[in-house]
C-alpha cells in the first residue's frame, strides 16, 4: 500500500516537473503597444481574448509563452500625454524577461499635442530598444511600423505616421540592426479591417497575428474556400410531389416543413468528391435521418445513419471519407416534434470545413427581435469565430475572435428594418476556412420565414386591411393550386392566439376576417401555410 502511494507521488512529481520544464523552456514573446495591441483597453491581468497577442498564441502553439503588454492611449514619447514608460505594463514586460519583443507604438504620438516633441522620438525609441537589450534574456526586438490611420478620429494624423514616424522607426531599426514588421504597407489596402478607421475588427486582429506569425516562423496560414455542392441544385421528392427549393437556397430565413417525414434527393449535376453533410434546422429537436449517395441514381449506398440523433440539435453534421457521388438522398423521421429544415448542405472534399450557423428566436416586439446565433464546429478540436456586418461588405457590426470551442452561442438583437450578415470561420493546424454569408432580418419573427417561392403551388398573402385596425380586419390571399392550407395569428411573443383557416381550399382568391375580441393593443403576426411553405405578415391592433 505504501509502495503504491510512493509510486503515485513520484508520478505526480514527474508530471509537474515536466510541465514546469516545458513552461520554463517556452520561448517568451512580449507584445508592446497601445490600444491596437491591448484591444478594448485590456491590461496584462485582463487580456481580451480577441487581442492579436492572444490570437498569436493560437498560431504559434504551446512552445511559446506570449504576453500582451499593450496599454490603450499610450505614446512612445516620454513627453507625450500618456507615455507607456510610466505604466505598470511596461515594467511588467521587463520583469517578464522576454526572448522576443514586438514594439507597435507611434499611432498616438501623431496627435498634435504629442508631435510637438517629434525631435525626441528617435532618442526615445532608441532608449526603449536599449532598455530591452539590457535584459539578461538578450531578446530579439522587432520594430513595427504602425498601420495607416483611415480616420482623423482621436486627432491621430496619418500624414505624420507615414511621412515622419515610419521613417524614424526605420532609421532606428537600421541603426540598431533590428528586423522590421511593416504593418503600414500591409494594411494600406485593408481599411475594411478597421471598424473606426483606427482600431481593428476581429478579422483585423487575426491579420496582425498572421503577419507576426509569418515574420517569426516563415509560415503562412492557408485559406480554404468552402464549396457547398448542393447550393441551388435540383431537389426531387421520393414520392413525386412538390418539394420546396428552400432546402438548397442558401437562405437561413426560409424553411421546409418536413411534415410526417419522407425523402428528398439532390442532383449535384456531376460526379463530385464529397466528405461532409449538414442538416440545419429552424429549432433544436430530436429527429432521425439517413443519408445515401449514388453515382447513377439506381444503385445507392448508405453514407450516414440511420441516426436516431438522441440529443436535441439544430445542426446535424456528418463526416465521411472522401467519396464520389452525383446524387444524395436524405430521408427524415421527424419524431414527435415538428421538423422544419432550413438547409441541406453537401460539402466538397476539403482539408477542413467551416462551422454551421443557425439561430433561435427568443423574443419579438414591435421594434426589435432577440435571437441566439449558434456557431457549431463541423470538425472537433479546432478554433471557431464569427464576424457580422450591417450589409454585404458594409459596416462592421460585431463578432468574436477565434476560440478553442466546438459550439458558441451569442445573444443578438436586431431592430425592425435592420438586416445583418454573418460569416463563421474555422482554424486548425495552418488552415482556415470561411462559411457562406448568411443574412438575418426582421422576417425571422415567430420562427416563420417571410419569403415565398413560385414552386410548388405559388400563393400570395396580402397585407391586412385596414391596418392598424380595431376591432376587425380583412386578410386576403391567393392560391395558385388547390390544397390544404392553414392561417394562424400569433402575438409578439410567438404565442398562437387564433386559427382563421385550416383545411382544403380551391385555387383562386380568398379572404378571411380576423376579429380581435379580447386581445389587447399591440403587434400581431399572421401566417399562411400551404404545400410545406409558410409566409408571414405583421399587423397592428390599436384599441
Amino acid at each position: 500500500m505504501r509502495r503504491s502511494i510512493v509510486r503515485n507521488l513520484i508520478s505526480v512529481i514527474l508530471v509537474v516537473s515536466l510541465i514546469f520544464v516545458i513552461q520554463v523552456n517556452a520561448e517568451k514573446i512580449a507584445c508592446i503597444g497601445n490600444s491596437i495591441t491591448s484591444y478594448k483597453g485590456a491590461y496584462p491581468n485582463n487580456i481580451h481574448e480577441d487581442s492579436y497577442p492572444v490570437q498569436l498564441r493560437i498560431l504559434m502553439g504551446d512552445e511559446y509563452e506570449i504576453q500582451n503588454f499593450g496599454v490603450s492611449g499610450t505614446t512612445l514619447l516620454k513627453h507625450g500625454d500618456y507615455p507607456i514608460w510610466d505604466e505598470l505594463a511596461f515594467s511588467d514586460a521587463l520583469t517578464f524577461e522576454p526572448d522576443i519583443v514586438t514594439i507597435l507604438l507611434g499611432t498616438n504620438d501623431s496627435k498634435p499635442q504629442n508631435w510637438v516633441y517629434k525631435d525626441e522620438f528617435i532618442p526615445d525609441y532608441t532608449a526603449m530598444v536599449d532598455t530591452f537589450l539590457s535584459l539578461g534574456s538578450n531578446p530579439e526586438i522587432y520594430a513595427c511600423l504602425p498601420p495607416p490611420a483611415f480616420s482623423s478620429k482621436y486627432d491621430i494624423t496619418d500624414s505624420i505616421i507615414v511621412n515622419d514616424i515610419c521613417p524614424m522607426i526605420q532609421q532606428v531599426a537600421d541603426d540598431k540592426n533590428l528586423p522590421v514588421i511593416d504593418f503600414y504597407t500591409h494594411f494600406l489596402d485593408k481599411a475594411y479591417l478597421s471598424y473606426d478607421g483606427i482600431h481593428p475588427t476581429e478579422d483585423g486582429l487575426w491579420e496582425y497575428a498572421k503577419v507576426i506569425y509569418n515574420t517569426l516562423t516563415g509560415n503562412t496560414v492557408q485559406s480554404i474556400k468552402e464549396v457547398n455542392l448542393a447550393l441551388n441544385k435540383p431537389v426531387y421528392p421520393l414520392n413525386g410531389t412538390g418539394v420546396s427549393d428552400y432546402l438548397v437556397d442558401g437562405d437561413v430565413r426560409t424553411v421546409w416543413d418536413c411534415g410526417e417525414g419522407g425523402s428528398v434527393t439532390i442532383d449535384l449535376g456531376a460526379i463530385e468528391s464529397v466528405d461532409m453533410f449538414q442538416i440545419l434546422l429552424s429549432a433544436p429537436v430530436n429527429f432521425g435521418y439517413t443519408i445515401e449517395i449514388s453515382g447513377d441514381s439506381a444503385t445507392w449506398a448508405t453514407a450516414a445513419g440511420p441516426s436516431d440523433n438522441p440529443d436535441t440539435t439544430q445542426a446535424a453534421i456528418e463526416s465521411i471519407d472522401p467519396t464520389d457521388a452525383r446524387w444524395v438522398r436524405f430521408s427524415f423521421d421527424p419524431g414527435e416534434q415538428p421538423l422544419q429544415i432550413v438547409e441541406l448542405r453537401v460539402l466538397e472534399t476539403a482539408v477542413i470545413h467551416a462551422p454551421a450557423m443557425t439561430y433561435t428566436v427568443n423574443r419579438v416586439t414591435s421594434s426589435y427581435v432577440k435571437y441566439d446565433l449558434t456557431i457549431t464546429s463541423s470538425i472537433k478540436g479546432g478554433y471557431i469565430k464569427y464576424i457580422s456586418t450591417d450589409s454585404l461588405g458594409g459596416i462592421y457590426a460585431g463578432g468574436m475572435g477565434y476560440r478553442l470551442n466546438d459550439k458558441i452561442v451569442k445573444p443578438e438583437v436586431l431592430l425592425d428594418g435592420q438586416e445583418r450578415y454573418y460569416v463563421a470561420e474555422y482554424y486548425n493546424n495552418g488552415y482556415d476556412v470561411s462559411s457562406d454569408v448568411i443574412k438575418v432580418d426582421y422576417s425571422i419573427v415567430t420562427g416563420v420565414k417571410g419569403k415565398a417561392l413560385s414552386i410548388p403551388g405559388r400563393f400570395d398573402l396580402g397585407q391586412n386591411y385596414p391596418n392598424p385596425f380595431n376591432p376587425s380586419t380583412m386578410i386576403r390571399y391567393h392560391l395558385e393550386t388547390a390544397g390544404k392550407i392553414k392561417i394562424v395569428v400569433y402575438d409578439c411573443l410567438g404565442k398562437e392566439v387564433g386559427i382563421l383557416a385550416d383545411g382544403f381550399q380551391r385555387a383562386g382568391d380568398h379572404s378571411v376576417q380576423f376579429r380581435s375580441g379580447h386581445l389587447s393593443s399591440g403587434v400581431y403576426f399572421y401566417t399562411l401555410e400551404a404545400g410545406g411553405l409558410k409566409i408571414a405578415r405583421k399587423m397592428l391592433l390599436i384599441k
